[in-house]
């Protein structure tokens, strides 16, 4: 018998090697369905394989039917965008390689599939073993295998320019230009089509803006959840035979899902309609669209979400996304504790949507995944969310730790903010409060900024991003300004010292306050 794991490579860089909007769409709906398309070829093959569709299995029943031959295969779990099988036989699994790569070289170019493998030992339906082979030829075969195939086409050929591979046909678009595309571009479009016939909104960006020529900010959220690795290795922990590990597997892989596709729709939804109604006299008005609110899921692969949306209301999707995630465990009565981090990228809606992702995902991944690993590795691991940010101003991209460095900012940030706790201890969480940046604390600050407007002394737009830009020469330069305001403002110092165990904690809050203050906290002017 053979176990083996599927899996696809670079799925970002397939998804993202164009900054067309509908062969994003269509790449993520190819990533979505192409284990679907992997069992149809098995159909079509004549390869018999047993789907996984309860948490039930039992060796010895699938070593019968491999031995009567009635069974070709059976799939022990598919989640976070891999399949893992047991086939009956190499020839069998050599079989359903060859056609399932057929498949893909013809029909979806561009997506690089990888197989580890090892041969079961199947002795009393031992899994351990077996196991421990398959992930290290798994990681044998990631360390040599092409993150990407490197395609060369003759001089004199029409190249596209996102997948450098060469035009094969030529596409009317919606504007009614002829777009010249490759075999891979234009797979990915007929796939973003379809989807755009029953989403109008997919289409383009442009709805989802505040008001396009007056502000036409988006935002990219990348979500990613925390300690994944170590949940499997304690699923899989004891399980030495097939009839306890692929159970136990089967049960976190469903639940996994529930948790992180099916549920956040439901919490984001929730979320626009309180929003709706929080700026009902803004959409009466015409100063916000309805469609405004709306926002499109770009990736969804279990723990690992990217969407976009209106630049103002990313944060608030953030945060409902989050806060979902922290609360399956108790609302759902679940035994694994989910949490998960997000990284915010704010830009143009004209800006390649391709490079806000990349900086999306460096938030997530290089400043908010960080505070989960206090340890800097899996040692002491916890389960909160955080999030992270990044304006795009000028269009500098790149490595998102250079640019705040050669800019200088790195060491005035707050950010990242914690967005969900691990616990709903009221003590733990007055703790975390004042030991950590948290979004309700700067909601707290806010607050407190705002807390004199009846009687005109409140502190201005122009004061905070004052104390900021002072921030960026130097400290001492902000706090003097910081001082300045106090003495503008009577009973603010009083107010605001217990929110800060330090005054460079202080103007750390300011500076992030100020960045996205017109965004997130000061409301939607005409």
């Amino acid at each position: 018998m053979i176990l083996a794991e599927y899996s696809i490579r670079s799925k970002q860089e397939y998804i993202f090697r164009t900054n067309r909007l509908l062969e994003i769409v269509g790449a993520s709906e190819i990533i979505a369905k192409i284990w679907d398309v992997f069992f149809e070829v098995a159909e079509n093959q004549g390869i018999k394989i047993e789907r996984a569709k309860n948490n039930e299995f039992k060796f010895e029943e699938i070593c019968k039917k491999f031995k009567d031959g009635s069974l070709g295969a059976v799939e022990l779990f598919c989640g976070g965008g891999n399949v893992s099988l047991l086939f009956a036989s190499k020839t069998v699994f050599g079989k359903m390689n060859k056609a399932f790569s057929y498949i893909v070289l013809d029909k979806y170019p561009g997506i690089v599939p990888m197989v580890a493998f090892c041969e079961s030992e199947g002795k009393n339906g031992s899994f351990e073993k077996d196991f421990r082979k398959l992930r290290k030829n798994s990681d044998n075969k990631k360390n040599v295998m092409s993150p990407q195939w490197d395609i060369f086409t003759v001089p004199f050929a029409m190249t596209d320019g996102n997948s450098f591979l060469p035009c094969c046909k030529k596409v009317k678009i919606a504007s009614g230009k002829l777009v010249p595309m490759s075999k891979e571009s234009y797979v990915k479009y007929r796939e973003g089509r379809k989807i755009a016939d029953e989403e109008e909104e997919v289409k383009k960006l442009d709805v989802m803006v505040t008001r396009r020529g007056v502000e036409s900010l988006l935002a990219v959220v990348h979500v990613d959840g925390n300690n994944m690795g170590l949940k499997i290795a304690k699923v899989f922990r004891g399980a030495k035979t097939y009839n306890i590990a692929i159970p136990r597997m089967r049960e976190f892989v469903a639940t996994t899902s529930d948790c992180f596709e099916n549920s956040w729709m439901e919490a984001l939804n929730i979320r626009k309609e309180e929003l709706q109604l929080k700026f009902k006299e803004e959409i009466q008005r015409d100063i916000l669209k309805g469609s405004s609110f709306s926002y499109r899921r770009i990736v969804g692969s279990a723990d690992d979400v990217t969407f976009i949306c209106n630049a103002r209301f990313a944060l608030d999707y953030t945060d409902a996304y989050l806060k979902m995630v922290n609360n399956y465990h108790s609302n759902h009565e679940s035994k694994w504790k989910y949490s998960c981090c997000a990284g915010i990228c704010i830009f143009q809606s004209h800006y390649p949507f391709s490079l806000a992702y990349k900086m999306a995902e460096q938030a997530c991944n290089d400043g908010a995944k960080k505070k989960v690993h206090p340890n800097g590795d899996a040692s002491g691991a916890i389960e909160e969310g955080w999030v992270d940010f990044h304006f795009l101003h000028g269009g500098m991209v790149g490595d998102l730790g250079v640019i705040r460095d050669s800019q200088g900012t790195r060491e005035c940030m707050a950010r990242p903010w914690l967005i969900s706790w691990s616990t709903k201890d009221i003590r733990a969480q007055e703790k975390a409060e004042k030991e950590k940046f948290s979004l309700s604390k700067m909601q707290k600050l806010k607050e407190c900024l705002e807390k004199r407007r009846a009687d005109g002394s409140f502190v201005s737009r122009t004061a905070i991003k004052t104390i900021s830009s002072a921030f960026e020469r130097s400290e001492a330069a902000a706090r003097e300004e910081l001082l300045t305001l106090y003495g503008h403002t009577p009973g603010l110092e009083n107010d605001i010292k217990e929110l800060f165990l330090d005054e460079k904690g202080l103007l750390r809050a300011f500076y992030d306050f100020a960045e996205v203050y017109d965004l997130w906290f000061s409301g939607v002017k005409k």
